[in-house]
């Protein structure tokens, strides 16, 4: 299987991320989201999402590959004509890469690096960010096998947006400001998308890219790699987010295997780093020894 960002060339690349710029999506603000069980109708859900379990109701609990595969075949049974994400990070990728046409041949994985477009109408109803997952193509699921996080470019049908409860869980979020450099210090819903819509398609900068190699090695929420590493390499700081577990476990990935860290980086996410400007392992090399200064300060 190659590796996910690797291209022949960087004016394929290029090309790459203007298709990928391309995807348009239907984007609609609504009050409230009330899902209905119907034939043909199938929902992922997570944690932040609560429903009563009933026929076509699917929760999940972590956004992995294998683990995705089972509920894969499961859902051939339904032959879904519309497949709805509902709530964070895990549901509405999840229901991205479970709305790939499984092939004749091979499982789960092999579909989503033969055939991105979504076999079914593909609704997303985000209830908080997702690292802009939920307002562009741009899709992340880990592969435990290898490890890695695979980026794919799916692209939803329609993005329904609960307005009240996605923008209580946008204001305050440091993350996005930070990711984007906002210089007021804060974003409204319109620009987040806006600047999602814009950035996804280049994986942001190179430290989302680094807490991609990152995350793939430690057992802690994305999420919070992504908040830490922008908080560092953004503003030069050691954020209150990356305290605690998380220091302690960037700490040892880091002088335990920065080596490998490095290599996965280049290996699976080249191309996004060249576009950012990292033009060799030992630029990238030197880039993750300043992330080790910072946790280990």
């Amino acid at each position: 299987m190659p590796s996910p960002a690797v291209f022949s060339s960087r004016r394929t690349f290029y090309i790459f991320l203007r298709v990928a710029k391309l995807l348009v999506t239907e984007i609609i603000f609504t009050e409230s989201f009330e899902p209905q069980s119907e034939p043909g109708v199938v929902y992922i859900y997570d944690d932040t999402a609560e429903f009563v379990e009933d026929k076509g109701f699917f929760r999940v609990d972590k956004l992995e590959l294998t683990y995705l595969d089972s509920l894969h075949l499961k859902l051939q049974r339904y032959n879904p004509v519309i497949i709805t994400g509902i709530g964070g990070f895990i549901a509405l990728n999840a229901a991205k890469v479970l709305s790939v046409r499984r092939l004749k041949k091979g499982g789960l994985k092999q579909a989503i690096f033969e055939n991105t477009s979504p076999s079914a109408h593909l609704v997303l109803v985000p209830t908080r960010p997702a690292l802009c997952t939920e307002a562009s193509s741009l899709t992340l699921v880990f592969d435990a096998n290898v490890p890695t996080y695979y980026v794919r470019f799916i692209p939803p049908t329609q993005v329904r947006i609960l307005s009240d409860v996605f923008v209580s869980h946008l204001e305050g979020n440091t993350l996005y400001t930070m990711l984007f450099s906002s210089p007021a210090g804060k974003i409204t819903v319109q620009e987040y998308i806006s600047k999602c819509k814009q950035h996804s398609s280049k994986l942001f900068g190179t430290e989302f890219i680094m807490a991609l190699s990152i995350a793939s090695h430690i057992s802690i929420d994305i999420e919070r790699v992504v908040s830490c590493l922008t908080s560092i390499f953004k503003q030069s700081s050691l954020s209150s987010v990356c305290h605690g577990e998380l220091q302690a476990s960037l700490r040892r990935v880091l002088e335990k295997k920065i080596d490998n860290l490095v290599e996965h980086s280049w290996s699976f996410y080249r191309n996004f780093l060249v576009y950012w400007g990292v033009r060799s392992r030992g630029e990238l090399y030197k880039k993750y020894l300043t992330l080790l200064s910072f946790v280990s300060a």
